[in-house]
């Protein structure tokens, strides 16, 4: 074989090495980001599964509360209702809202609480959540005491602690509704 015979296929040899190391840092990237992809989606299930279980540890006992505090502002609960909503999504002033017929029910109804309208707006706000993500049966107050204590919050769902704490620790007044 001739030199320049050998020299062509050592071109083509080495032409095919590179291209073979081209792929192979491809595919090397391509593994570095399907690991990224896998740790991404376990750390988003991780904080799925924290919210949903925040969201079960209280939803029932919110769906109690505002079952009672339905009952006691009797055919107001539909206004008090709307007024959360307009409040939450129209983004109407505290003020304006306040001076609603029914949130001074409202608040005339919570004054033996630590509670008011912006607590039961939260609240109003974790047990839609809640009642979207699925439903479970009610739990003992002692239970759910020491969840509360306990529990580190799920990322973005700290803005609830107070809320929830001020209805457990309530809760002697409220249920006693009629």
């Amino acid at each position: 074989m001739s030199l320049r015979t050998e020299l062509e296929s050592l071109k083509k040899e080495n032409d095919s090495l590179y291209n073979l190391y081209q792929k192979y840092k491809l595919l090397d990237l391509t593994m570095v980001n399907v690991k990224e992809i896998k740790n991404d989606f376990h750390n988003i299930m991780n904080r799925q599964f924290r919210k949903n279980e925040f969201l079960r540890d209280y939803r029932d006992l919110l769906g109690r509360f505002f079952h009672k505090l339905a009952k006691k502002l009797n055919n107001q609960w539909k206004e008090v209702k709307k007024a959360i909503s307009n409040y939450h999504y129209e983004d109407l002033n505290i003020d304006d809202i306040s001076k609603r017929a029914c949130i001074f029910r409202l608040n005339e109804i919570l004054r033996n609480t630590k509670m008011d309208f912006k607590d039961i707006t939260l609240l109003f706000e974790l047990k839609g959540d809640g009642n979207d993500t699925f439903y479970q049966n009610w739990q003992k107050f002692e239970k759910i005491k020491k969840n509360l204590k306990d529990q580190q919050f799920p990322s973005g769902t700290e803005k609830y602690k107070d809320s929830l704490e001020k209805l457990i620790n309530d809760s002697n007044i409220w249920i006693s509704w009629k």
